[in-house]
């Protein structure tokens, strides 16, 4: 991982005095040895000050991805009611989410089921405006015990990926 612009400064500078005070070492000037002592102890110190700042920023930068990444918040939703006849047909239908301009006939998308299934590349289909992975689709609904009148939760991951999990209602 590279460092913080800060941290490589903090970094280059400590070598450049490290450098120095080897030069100087070598010529053993006895007024300069007191002075070196606490040379090299200041450098010490400092290196055991910038690995805790590494740490810290470390840790900061983790604790702002975590505050700043809100899937829920950020990402595309919708929610698709299961019917019997899904379930009887194995169909994952779009044609509500076509109506509404969110994904077009034809469009081609990367869902992750989850589960054994996992990431399935497929295309929504001309006229039914449903998934052309059928198969995939049954598999899902057995794995997951999708029931008639599940919720469905359709959450966009990236611009061509999706996701899709099992909301059961409150019955």
């Amino acid at each position: 991982m590279p460092l913080n612009p800060t941290l490589a400064r903090i970094r280059t500078q400590q070598d450049r005095a490290y450098g120095l005070l080897e030069g100087a070492a070598a010529n053993k000037l006895p007024d300069d040895v007191n002075r070196l002592d606490t040379l090299v102890q200041i450098l010490e110190d400092c290196e055991q000050q910038f690995i805790y700042l590494n740490q810290q920023l470390l840790a900061s930068e983790s604790a702002l991805d975590a505050l700043q990444y809100r899937p829920e918040e950020q990402s595309e939703r919708h929610t698709i009611k299961v019917t019997q006849g899904m379930i009887n047909q194995k169909i994952l239908p779009f044609n509500r989410l076509v109506r509404k301009w969110h994904f077009r006939e034809g469009q081609k998308i990367e869902i992750d089921f989850g589960g054994s299934v996992g990431f399935v590349k497929s295309e929504i289909l001309p006229g039914t405006k449903a998934l052309r992975a059928r198969g995939v689709v049954g598999r899902f609904y057995r794995e997951h015990g999708v029931k008639v009148g599940d919720i469905l939760l359709l959450q966009q991951v990236n611009s061509h990926t999706w996701s899709i999990r099992r909301k059961t209602p409150y019955r």
